[in-house]
């Protein structure tokens, strides 16, 4: 290494020369980040590379020796200019870490919600295919016992088919409309026979 003191207080002229190259090192980085800036990283190293900068032209301006008045004042102005740029990273850091925790607890909460939605979509689903399924599993239990009879009642067994039939569609049209729920197509609308749907009701009614 070069030896930039002539004793252990006075500097030589090399020490200014070293401190022209660092100077000019500076001034680069700072107009590369100057150009660059696409993160707050980058800024905050551009306001490093400046306060380095405002050192250094302290120190070459003002230091013509050790425990000089330029010295002592090229010290504070380090000392103050680290301590001042590590606390607002240090504020950056924690207001980042705030906005972090926010965005987190927000998607807790929208996961949880879904997770709501799921839970009673799914006990929409169960609600609309017991019915049916209960339906069907009785008029099988009916047909069971109309078979094991002497003489089967022929239309009754055939009414429990057309039932049976009818509670199957149910539960299909109860799987596509779910379907629709999360397609893109538009909803569309249908004519509906009341007398169906009161019979349906009792149908339920009775069997439930």
């Amino acid at each position: 290494m070069p030896r930039l003191f002539l004793d252990r207080i006075h500097i030589l002229p090399l020490n200014h020369d070293v401190g022209m190259v660092s100077m000019v090192v500076c001034l680069a980085a700072i107009a590369m980040l100057w150009v660059r800036r696409r993160s707050v990283l980058d800024q905050w190293l551009l306001v490093v590379a400046a306060a380095a900068l405002s050192e250094i032209i302290l120190a070459v301006a003002l230091v013509t020796g050790r425990y000089s008045l330029g010295f002592y004042a090229g010290r504070a102005f380090s000392l103050a200019t680290s301590t001042l740029v590590l606390v607002a990273l240090l504020v950056e850091t924690i207001r980042t870490q705030s906005r972090l925790t926010s965005a987190n607890v927000l998607l807790q909460r929208e996961r949880r919600n879904k997770l709501m939605n799921m839970e009673a979509m799914a006990a929409s689903l169960s609600h609309e295919l017991r019915q049916p399924l209960g339906a069907l599993t009785l008029n099988a239990e009916t047909a069971l016992q109309i078979l094991e009879a002497e003489s089967p009642d022929l239309e009754e067994l055939r009414s429990i088919a057309s039932d049976v039939n009818r509670d199957s569609q149910r539960a299909s049209q109860t799987l596509v409309g779910l379907r629709s729920l999360f397609g893109s197509a538009e909803p569309r609308r249908e004519p509906v026979d009341l007398n169906v749907v009161v019979e349906d009701a009792l149908r339920v009614l009775v069997t439930a």
